[in-house]
């Protein structure tokens, strides 16, 4: 078998794989979504009038729950 006879060149080519991942992982890191990071995700729905997203985000600031953002999804 030719496999078997070349196999210092696999186990360079796969040596070379696994440092270069490893090389690459701590240069840039990983980028953990909201699934890692925690978090929460909560979606209202208005069902007649969406009030104004200055307004929402206004009372928010009050209670006071650390960083948080608001965006229009839907209509």
């Amino acid at each position: 078998m030719s496999f078997v006879k070349s196999r210092i060149i696999w186990f360079a080519l796969s040596g070379a794989t696994v440092l270069a991942s490893i090389v690459m992982l701590s240069i840039f890191g990983l980028n953990f979504g909201i699934d890692f990071t925690g978090g929460s995700l909560l979606e209202v729905v208005y069902p007649i009038e969406r009030p104004a997203q200055e307004n929402v985000k206004f009372a928010l600031s009050s209670l006071e729950l650390g960083v948080s953002s608001v965006q229009l999804s839907g209509d």
